[in-house]
């Protein structure tokens, strides 16, 4: 089996992740704009500033080299190409967007209509990333023994 290629892991996570933060930034400054002011004067916390935004942007990356690191990783046992991407995709969003936001829908943080919007964006994305990250990926050459 060939080693994980690291280079191509990290490389198509970043360009995963320059995807995750533009679709972050149009969902969630643009077109949520007023229903996120009002989630954060529901709970009382200030909206993100530059800090704040710039570790959003931090997370937009590790979250994409996930991804891609979560299509490498199956792909031995899956093969390469899209259905592969797709079950990256899922097992990462599964974790990282679906039980998060289910959480904070079920504690009343989040309205449901706004919950829902963030799934099915945030699967939208991350499907996207892993179909980039995995068109990206290639493995690494096997090494002699």
């Amino acid at each position: 089996m060939a080693a994980m290629n690291t280079g191509r892991v990290i490389g198509g996570g970043l360009v995963a992740g320059v995807l995750i933060n533009i679709v972050e930034f149009v969902m969630n400054v643009l077109v949520l704009a007023g229903p996120m002011r009002d989630f954060y004067a529901r709970m009382g916390v200030p909206e993100p500033g530059g800090a704040a935004m710039a570790w959003f942007i931090v997370l937009g990356f590790v979250i994409g080299i996930l991804i891609a690191w979560t299509y490498a990783a199956i792909r031995p046992r899956f093969g390469p190409g899209p259905k592969t991407a797709f079950c990256a995709a899922v097992a990462v969003w599964v974790a990282g967007g679906l039980v998060p936001i289910i959480g904070w829908m079920l504690m009343g943080m989040y309205a449901a209509w706004l919950g829902i919007i963030g799934l099915i964006y945030g699967f939208v994305e991350f499907l996207l990333a892993a179909l980039i990250a995995g068109a990206l990926y290639k493995e690494a050459p096997a090494t002699a023994l």
